[in-house]
């Protein structure tokens, strides 16, 4: 019995050290958590000021770049028209 007492006394003062370092483990991991959970709310919060862009169609896009085509071929004739016209 006096030599299984000492190995019991070792292995309980091992097992009180890793409770212990997993417990500040632990804290630690909070700490980062709670860290980590203040950014994403401050970037929902910036996110949230912003107003979000619409989605379009497809049949709006080709709409807005057919328009944008035929402007800028108008604008082409008429500076070739005020161009010819000197």
């Amino acid at each position: 019995m006096l030599l299984t007492l000492p190995s019991i006394l070792v292995y309980k003062i091992s097992e009180v050290k890793n409770k212990k370092q997993e417990q500040n483990k632990r804290k630690v991991a909070e700490r980062q958590l709670t860290h980590l959970n203040h950014k994403i709310d401050k970037l929902l919060n910036k996110l949230e000021e912003q107003e979000p862009e619409l989605a379009i169609s497809r049949e709006e896009v080709a709409l807005n770049y057919s328009n944008y085509a035929s402007k800028g071929r108008n604008s082409q004739k008429k500076n070739i028209s005020s161009i010819v016209t000197k």
